[in-house]
């Protein structure tokens, strides 16, 4: 009986040896993995902080987003009347306008402190994508690497100091995430968060459908039921208010102001482009993919991946960019990360040696990314653009570069040229009140692009070729030209 006894202890311990080594190479491994792409994202932030700064908008909509947080501490409406005048379209939800007013009203209207709202946004989504990994399976140190990877990517560092709503709308629907994956049968929590997140954007639809399919397949369809009509009743009744004080623009803010055709086209280049350049995190993917297959249920975060993907169509839109993908990118961290630990418990060499493969590709391509980071704005020529639009004595401006007049303390007549431009086209609004206010001439100054990046009508620019003659020319995007018109004219009323 001692040789029996002995002989299955003795086995226990061989057979306990590679699993010690296992554990030990792993957490070598994720520590490693985890350090090198959490410098490579301190990198990308500190790049976007730099940015950030910049005393000029970065991209087309921030323009519009400052001017709407301070047309609220006027207390105007961000949903006014369509065709009134000043024109003023504002696509989004009323959450992020009412947070960026809030920064305004501390800070002052600047470009940088509303920019930081959106630099916190982002890494509170790291944090959260940080602790879902962890959630599903994996140690914190592949949570951080993964959270990590995410600020990393080249989308989300296009887009992280960028006055924009994205990630906030995108904070909240994982922070919803985050309530159901921890709390799932209580489904109310998570649903609030799903619900503030469709009043940023209302696409944000992936996350809460994913959750209600888990639930589905669960088979527990009295939670499922109940988590969509508290969510339904709970919108309806949010937009039944906001439209009742909008005096009822509300709906047309969120549905008819994207005429615009929709491309599939360049749905599929941009789902092409996200593939390609995140192939190594769906390498991981698919193996979530067989993972759930063989226990024949999907899970949490594979579902939302799936519904990802289903999200970014609206990247279709003819003026859509790649912030289209910023759900999707961090949909495929969660993923990834999310069967990490399933490599390393796999009894055989090879899954684990294969991990350890993609830990290192994946630390190498961070600090490639890291490499290609800017720390300056790209337009040099927009500092003397700006400080031309202020100092110009005029009082109506029209403007490609919303920036430059908001900056200028002056109101945006047109506070969206191009949403404008494309109801002119697509939606059945006409533009020849924007033609006779050339004409007559109304605008002190007009400052667009040498070619202009906005659709304008063949008669709007025939009216300003017209009537207008070019005084001052910058390296500045959507400022290139300043027009002023011929001849000093009267101004109408």
């Amino acid at each position: 009986m001692l040789v029996q006894d002995a002989i299955p202890h003795f086995m226990f311990r061989v057979c306990r040896y590679p699993a010690d080594v296992s554990a030990r190479v792993r957490k070598y491994v994720e520590l490693v993995f985890a350090s090198v792409v959490l410098i490579c994202a301190l990198v990308n932030l500190f790049g976007s902080v730099a940015r950030a700064r910049v005393s000029y908008q970065l991209n087309y909509e921030e323009g519009n987003i400052l001017n709407t947080a301070d047309r609220i501490l006027q207390g105007l409406s961000p949903y006014p009347d369509p065709h009134g005048w000043p024109s003023v379209i504002n696509p989004y939800g009323p959450i992020p306008y009412y947070l960026v007013s809030a920064v305004v009203r501390i800070w002052g209207l600047s470009f940088f402190p509303s920019r930081l709202l959106i630099v916190l946004c982002t890494c509170l989504i790291a944090i959260v994508i940080a602790a879902l990994v962890r959630r599903w399976g994996g140690s914190w140190l592949a949570g951080i690497a993964f959270a990590a990877l995410y600020l990393c990517d080249p989308v989300v560092q296009d887009w992280t100091g960028l006055l924009r709503v994205d990630l906030i709308a995108l904070l909240f629907t994982l922070a919803g995430l985050f309530v159901f994956a921890t709390q799932p049968r209580r489904w109310w929590p998570s649903a609030l968060l799903f619900v503030a997140a469709l009043f940023c954007k209302y696409t944000m639809l992936a996350a809460p459908a994913a959750c209600v399919t888990w639930l589905l397949f669960q088979h527990d369809w009295r939670g499922a039921l109940r988590a969509v009509v508290f969510a339904s009743v709970l919108s309806v009744a949010a937009f039944a208010v906001i439209q009742w004080a909008t005096h009822s623009w509300f709906a047309f803010y969120m549905f008819h102001t994207h005429p615009d055709p929709f491309l599939l086209r360049q749905y599929l280049d941009g789902i092409a482009d996200a593939a390609k350049g995140n192939a190594l995190l769906l390498v991981l993917c698919a193996v979530l993919l067989v993972h759930d297959l063989r226990l024949r249920r999907p899970s949490v975060p594979l579902l939302y991946l799936l519904f990802s993907v289903i999200g970014a169509v609206t990247m279709g839109k003819a003026g859509s960019d790649t912030n289209h993908l910023l759900e999707l990118t961090a949909a495929t961290c969660l993923a990834a990360g999310a069967v990490w630990s399933v490599l390393w418990e796999i009894p055989a060499p090879k899954p684990r040696w294969a991990a350890t493969a993609l830990a290192l590709l994946l630390a190498i391509l961070a600090i490639r990314h890291a490499t290609e980071v800017g720390f300056e704005g790209p337009y040099p020529g927009c500092e003397p653009a700006y400080a031309f639009v202020r100092a110009h004595p005029g009082k109506n401006f029209l403007s490609e570069n919303l920036g430059a007049v908001v900056m200028a303390h002056h109101p945006l007549l047109i506070s969206n040229p191009f949403v404008y431009t494309q109801l002119v086209e697509y939606g059945g609004w006409s533009d020849q009140s924007l033609q006779q206010q050339i004409r007559d001439p109304y605008y002190d100054l007009i400052i667009m692009n040498t070619e202009p990046a906005q659709e304008w009508s063949d008669e709007v620019i025939a009216a300003l070729h017209e009537h207008y003659v070019p005084v001052a020319h910058f390296n500045c995007e959507l400022a290139e030209q300043m027009w002023e018109p011929m001849r000093p004219v009267e101004k109408r009323p």
